[in-house]
């Protein structure tokens, strides 16, 4: 079924449609908040703010196998795979150059937030500790693969298969993503917010890369996977610290 037209994914009804990328949210918040809640009463409470930060890093990235596990359910329900949502489409080149750039900036920009207090950008990227070497492989395989099948992969073709416009399967993809990561840190709905909006952000720039490059998820796995790898074992590694 690899040659299925992307526009026809779906099950047509915009009813439907909504009613299933809603309901796959839902339960990508579900499964994480459920594996983070088992894995912080596994971990010690004196581990080591590294152990920790890849501990946390581990719960999230087998909770998103889990749901990709889901969606490869769904589609092969509906007799499709992967490649009908573009993980094997060929890309423009227009969309590797966004997707590689994007990537760079993002990490780049990341590594600079004061927030996590660090020194060198170029020694947090390459700390060979190995709490980090791990989380940074753990956080960039899992997210950059896992989200992008999900959020815009599925969530996109099912839109366009219910006849949504693309603008529209842009914004939902962008709210969705930025949905499901509110509960990924601590916090209350300040926290929550500032999630929301930059992740939301950062998920519409994927949405458009995807689209401009002809619904193949490959640059965009790419993007993700450049940030989240630089950028994720610390963010955690931060949130450890506080809490020792």
């Amino acid at each position: 079924m690899g040659t299925v037209a992307s526009e026809n994914i779906g099950r047509g009804p915009k009813g439907t449609a909504w009613l299933r990328v809603a309901r796959l949210t839902v339960c990508f918040v579900v499964v994480v908040q459920i594996a983070l809640f088992v894995l912080r009463r596994v971990v010690p409470h004196g581990a080591t703010a590294g152990l920790a930060a890849a501990s946390e890093v581990t719960a999230i990235a087998l909770a998103e196998i889990v749901m990709v596990a889901v969606v490869y359910g769904i589609l092969r329900t509906d007799r499709h795979n992967f490649g009908d949502i573009g993980l094997r489409r060929k890309a423009t080149v227009k969309a590797w150059i966004f997707g590689i750039g994007l990537g760079v900036l993002t990490a780049l920009w990341g590594l600079s937030n004061p927030a996590l207090h660090l020194h060198s950008k170029l020694g947090a990227l390459f700390d060979p500790s190995p709490w980090h070497v791990y989380s940074a492989l753990a956080a960039g395989l899992a997210a950059g693969f896992c989200e992008e099948i999900i959020f815009r992969g599925f969530v996109m073709q099912e839109l366009a298969g219910a006849g949504q416009a693309r603008w529209v399967q842009v914004i939902a993809s962008a709210f969705l993503f930025g949905v499901a990561h509110a509960g990924l840190l601590h916090g209350g709905i300040v926290a929550g917010l500032l999630v929301i909006v930059p992740t939301a952000i950062l998920g519409a720039l994927y949405a458009v890369i995807y689209l401009s490059g002809k619904r193949s998820l490959m640059p965009v796995i790419v993007s993700h996977f450049m940030n989240d790898v630089a950028v994720i074992p610390w963010v955690f590694f931060v949130i450890a610290s506080r809490g020792h």
